[in-house]
């Protein structure tokens, strides 16, 4: 593993997928620099 010199420090980060309405969901939250989890990134895939 490595890390850049701009790197956040990730204390916890938990994933969720789900397939809602026959869409592929996928959401991120992280816990980084003193903070609490808190949702990071999310998606909904469509399939063509």
């Amino acid at each position: 593993m490595a890390f850049t010199e701009t790197a956040k420090h990730v204390d916890a980060g938990s994933r969720m997928y789900g397939n809602v309405e026959g869409d592929l969901l996928y959401a991120y939250d992280m816990a980084a620099m003193g903070q609490e989890l808190q949702p990071h990134t999310w998606a909904r895939l469509k399939r063509a």
